[in-house]
């Protein structure tokens, strides 16, 4: 520790900010475009070429890390430190941790923002570059296995989505709720304390998975789920997210309850893959049909008018019995990533701190 010292950020790295709205994102841009969004947008026009680490300057601080040409939204700080002193890497993740002591300091009374001061006077505790980087490979190592396991679920929902599109489909098509029930959800009291903070997840359209999801911002008790509408939803059950954000669609990793902005659905009859597959293939129509005075919405009248084109009896067996497996690899890899995260951030102070000696760890 005798090696680590005290600087400001505005020291050791160039500070700049994007000059473009984020009117100018393009569908298939050739670059990527860091706006307010977690992730970024593409554009056609690069006015960055570097490492750099990127901050949202507004609404909720997002942390990027980039290298390679860019371009950035007005209000996204664009922190390119000195390669004398800093690894980029190691920045991005000490920003990531910092960024949760730096929220108050954000001006602004409706929107929220943050001044180039908070970034160039931030205080940094700074290790030897050869430390940074071995404090970087082990965060990175764990962010590796993170986005492997995400490129796989994506490839495998892709391919169970390839052999339901191209499966025989009968010849009439039925009623959407001829098939599958719509089911409710409710929100407890927030006023009462004993509701809350319970062991039951409470799934609301922010906690949207894909295609799962295991983890919800917040829990209710059981006393909670009796005192409301919703109804205790088991795995694998499809979620609809009807108003404000309309159209996203999601499994249930694991057993929870659902507030009133989503649907839940199931069905007696099939397996509840085909229940999510089919409202994918619908979810197109019925957006097309949310409506609402203040703002879209999906209501049961709009599943009553969908119409299912079902698969043939013999193609919907065959279809669970190939992506039921593809499914069970996804969801696991879903936990183990989960697990990995957590491991991350459990370890990030630690080695930004020094807590955690890295001098012996063999970076590849």
């Amino acid at each position: 520790m005798a090696e680590w010292k005290r600087v400001r950020l505005g020291d050791v790295a160039c500070i700049k900010t994007g000059k473009l709205n984020s009117c100018a994102a393009t569908i298939d841009g050739r670059y990527p475009f860091f706006t307010c969004a977690e992730f970024p947008l593409k554009i056609d026009t690069y006015a960055y070429d570097s490492e750099s680490v990127l901050v949202a300057g507004n609404c909720t601080p997002y942390v990027n890390y980039y290298k390679g040409k860019f371009n950035a939204y007005q209000r996204t700080y664009i922190i390119t430190p000195s390669v004398t002193y800093v690894s980029a890497k190691w920045l991005y993740y000490l920003m990531k941790r910092n960024i949760r002591h730096m929220i108050h300091r954000q001006q602004g009374t409706v929107e929220k923002y943050f001044v180039l001061s908070d970034f160039t006077d931030e205080d940094l505790l700074l290790p030897p570059l050869a430390t940074q980087r071995k404090i970087a490979a082990v965060l990175g190592a764990i962010d590796d296995k993170i986005e492997t396991n995400r490129k796989i679920c994506a490839n495998l929902e892709a391919q169970a989505q390839a052999i339901f599109k191209n499966s025989d489909r009968q010849n009439d098509t039925i009623p959407f709720t001829a098939l599958i029930k719509i089911l409710s959800g409710g929100t407890p009291k927030t006023s009462e304390p004993s509701y809350w903070c319970g062991d039951i997840p409470f799934f609301s359209p922010k906690d949207v998975g894909e295609p799962y999801a295991i983890y919800t911002e917040r829990t209710i008790t059981k006393d909670g789920l009796d005192s409301c509408n919703s109804g205790f939803y088991l795995k694998d059950t499809t979620f609809v997210t009807a108003r404000g954000t309309v159209g996203k669609v999601c499994l249930a990793g694991v057993p929870m309850a659902m507030n009133q902005s989503c649907f839940a659905l199931a069905s007696d009859s099939i397996d509840p893959l085909l229940v999510y597959y089919y409202t994918k293939a619908s979810i197109d129509s019925l957006k097309s049909k949310a409506n609402g005075s203040v703002f879209d919405a999906i209501t049961i009248a709009e599943f009553e008018t969908e119409r299912i084109a079902r698969l043939k009896e013999s193609e919907e067996r065959e279809f669970v019995n190939i992506v039921r497996p593809m499914f069970d690899k996804i969801l696991s890899l879903s936990f183990e990533s989960r697990a990995l995260a957590a491991m991350r951030d459990a370890l990030l102070p630690k080695l930004m701190s020094g807590e955690i000696d890295v001098s012996k760890v063999e970076v590849a």
